[in-house]
């Protein structure tokens, strides 16, 4: 399996509440000029569930999450995955129930 993101380079990301320094809030402004987002998060689908609760700050209630599978196990999951709730700073998800725990990417958009 993959090593879970630890091949991503992680750039900033200025929250709402977040500080206000100038440097980061240009770094964050000149990545995301060049496509290099801070939208990618993981998240278990742990064995036996059928519903997922995913918690990110950069969630809202108008926020898409796209999802990559890690392995074949997963593949076999995302296309059972729906949303049952989206709200602020997490969503939840139903699924079909997968024999073991399973990683997987998410993006979050919007």
């Amino acid at each position: 399996m993959a090593n879970r993101l630890t091949k991503r380079l992680p750039y900033p990301t200025v929250l709402e509440v977040g500080e206000r320094d100038p440097a980061l809030i240009a770094r964050t402004i000149n990545n995301a000029i060049a496509g290099n987002l801070n939208v990618v998060g993981e998240v278990m689908l742990a064995s036996g569930s059928t519903e997922t609760i995913v918690r990110d700050p950069r969630i809202s209630g108008q926020s898409l999450l796209a999802w990559q599978a890690l392995d074949a196990a997963g593949a076999a999951l995302v296309p059972s995955l729906w949303l049952k709730v989206r709200g602020v700073r997490q969503a939840t998800y139903g699924h079909a129930a997968p024999g073991a725990d399973v990683w997987l990417e998410y993006a979050v958009l919007g």
